[in-house]
């Protein structure tokens, strides 16, 4: 859950509040005049506010300057706070994807690309408008899910890595995972943190490295003894022993680490490849990773698996939702 609603304002779509009102029982009022979609108040309710007013789409200018309004309207209508409702709107990823039928109609079916990562250099993934990117190192794969009918996003190969750009808000979705390894293959939990531990600089350590891996021992050790490691011969682990594994790790590690989101976010990745799960890879992934896994209970770190059970996914189910 974000803590800092500003930030949020900068992270919601048109489609999710959309999505969001529609779900709470406002009604359109009338077809979208130039782009401006009128809302009135669930069943005609006499409370106020009894209509709101949003952009349709995230490109208008007017869009995130209304936002916070609409927001702060819906939090004197519903009477709980503004951020709870944001947070609200911000985790409809889902159905904001699967409500898409209302911007393209007959548009059913979602188009798959699979780009495979085979040389040996560190590569990295810009998915617009991240500034900010994900290291795609050999083994990665990077899958799109693309509406048909759509216009899809240029994938640009550069020296350094790839960039996703343009395509229409909304309609393709991008996800990071990894080669699903052998059961016989399977790198255990303990030597994939041990490898991004490797690749970490002494800044990230508080206390120092050995006092960093004397810390993590613990939790590493509760996972082989209380969750399966491996799955039947030749199969994937189950996608929910996956994510409980990586929430135990998340809550630890990012309370003993500094600056050190990238390497949460890989670990994640290489784990999640147990259960053939990939990790949805929007502009703020790995921090939102990182932030919710640092305010979360190492012991019991709900708030972390429920961010896993909505970002860690099977892409190739996701054409189920139609």
């Amino acid at each position: 859950m974000h803590q800092n609603i500003l930030q949020l304002f900068g992270l919601i779509s048109a489609t999710k509040v959309i999505a969001y009102l529609e779900q709470h029982g406002w009604q359109l009022a009338s077809d979208p005049q130039e782009g401006i979609a009128v809302f009135g108040s669930p069943g005609g309710t006499a409370a106020e506010p009894s209509q709101v007013s949003i952009s349709t789409s995230d490109e208008h200018p007017l869009f995130r300057r209304q936002l916070p309004n609409v927001v702060f309207a819906l939090c004197i209508f519903e009477d709980r706070p503004a951020l709870d409702i944001a947070n609200e709107m911000y985790a409809l990823r889902l159905a904001a994807a699967a409500s898409a039928e209302t911007v393209a109609p007959g548009v059913r079916s979602w188009q798959r690309t699979v780009i495979q990562q085979h040389r040996q250099s560190l590569l990295h993934v810009w998915i617009e408008p991240s500034n900010v990117p994900f290291h795609w190192d050999q083994g990665d794969r990077l899958e799109l899910l693309t509406r048909s009918g759509v216009e899809p996003p240029r994938i640009v190969l550069r020296e350094d890595g790839i960039l996703i750009q343009g395509g229409e808000p909304g309609q393709f979705r991008a996800f990071l995972g990894c080669e699903s390894p052998l059961a016989g293959n399977r790198p255990t939990i303990s030597s994939v943190v041990a490898h991004e531990i490797d690749r970490l600089s002494e800044f990230e350590f508080p206390n120092g490295r050995e006092a960093f891996v004397e810390q993590l021992a613990p939790v590493l050790a509760r996972i082989d003894f209380d969750l399966p490691t491996s799955g039947a011969e030749q199969g994937p682990l189950a996608a929910e022993t996956v994510r409980r594994q990586v929430a135990l790790v998340a809550a630890t590690f990012a309370k003993m680490a500094q600056h050190a989101e990238r390497a949460l976010w890989r670990i994640a990745q290489r784990l999640a490849s147990s259960a053939e799960l990939c990790l949805d890879a929007h502009p703020m992934a790995s921090e939102d990773l990182w932030i919710i896994a640092k305010d979360d209970s190492p012991d019991f770190p709900r708030q972390t698996l429920q961010w896993l059970e909505e970002n860690a996914v099977d892409p190739r189910k996701i054409q189920a939702l139609d």
